[in-house]
């Protein structure tokens, strides 16, 4: 697991925000891109999430892209990387190039 909390300026409410990056899978192994915005006190009010994705096929990395509204009250966002399948000490899955976007 890959985590990273952003301080949100109080301009980002209302924000189109946009979470994107590459994602690869192989056989039962997969990634997933959530992105929580949260209030002061740490409580989720919303997320945007790409994978897990079953449609990559192979040893492929795929592009995905997908996009929500920071929402009123919104004080952080938290990026959060996870990897599932595969063995106990290790996934065969990959996320590169990610990237959140408000315009």
């Amino acid at each position: 697991i890959g985590k990273q909390t952003i301080a949100l300026p109080a301009a980002a409410v209302g924000k189109k925000a946009t979470l994107s990056g590459w994602l690869g899978n192989y056989g039962k192994n997969t990634s997933q891109v959530r992105a929580e915005f949260a209030d002061a006190s740490g409580k989720v009010l919303s997320r945007i999430r790409i994978g897990p994705d079953t449609t990559i096929s192979g040893q492929d990395m795929t592009a995905r892209s997908r996009s929500g509204t920071v929402p009123a009250g919104a004080k952080q966002v938290t990026i959060l990387v996870t990897f599932a399948g595969g063995g106990v000490n290790y996934k065969l899955a990959g996320a590169d190039a990610l990237s959140l976007v408000l315009s």
